[in-house]
């Protein structure tokens, strides 16, 4: 969903049609729930954590400002719930059930079985790489590779400044080469 029709929706929901609500949450919830199950490593608290991003994000509905990019601003929402929920829980770590895992990239249908299965297979591969490291580099590398948001946009989200984001991600690949050896 691009930000032209997140708006058009968003302006049916303040407008009354509550269902066109659903929408928001199937193009986002794939997404944000990576973002949150990389950040908790537990099913159950992402699931959480999702069903609360989008409860607060209905809430403040007509507070958002509709110019701006809608996936940033709900996973800003979605770290900061993550974060809480980490540290009202004294930050419990949870293995990741590897059979739960979802595929949070959508496509249009045309991609075969097989293609699907490579993608997934891609996208778990990922999703193991990022549960083994530190809660911020975790943090840094769901927003940059699993939700395709550039260094800027991950910067806002974590409030941090661009270079940081830059320096974590390249840390991370001189740790992958190093271990590598």
């Amino acid at each position: 969903m691009n930000e032209e029709q997140s708006a058009e929706i968003i302006s049916k929901v303040l407008a009354g049609d509550h269902d066109a609500y659903r929408e928001i949450i199937g193009s986002y919830q794939g997404k944000l729930y990576s973002c949150a199950i990389a950040i908790t490593r537990n099913q159950e608290d992402a699931a959480d954590v999702v069903q609360e991003v989008f409860i607060r994000f209905y809430r403040h509905l007509e507070q958002f400002d509709s110019r701006r990019p809608l996936l940033p601003y709900l996973m800003k929402i979605t770290v900061n719930v993550s974060r809480s929920l980490l540290r009202r829980r004294n930050h419990r770590l949870v293995s990741i059930d590897d059979t739960a895992i979802q595929l949070t990239q959508h496509t249009d249908g045309s991609d075969s079985p097989y293609e699907r299965l490579e993608r997934g297979e891609k996208i778990k591969l990922i999703q193991d790489s990022i549960q083994a490291l530190p809660l911020m580099l975790r943090e840094v590398c769901s927003l940059f590779y699993l939700s395709d948001l550039s260094c800027a946009e991950v910067a806002g989200i974590l409030n941090t400044n661009e270079n940081s984001v830059k320096v974590a991600l390249q840390d991370r690949k001189s740790t992958r080469l190093n271990s590598s050896h």
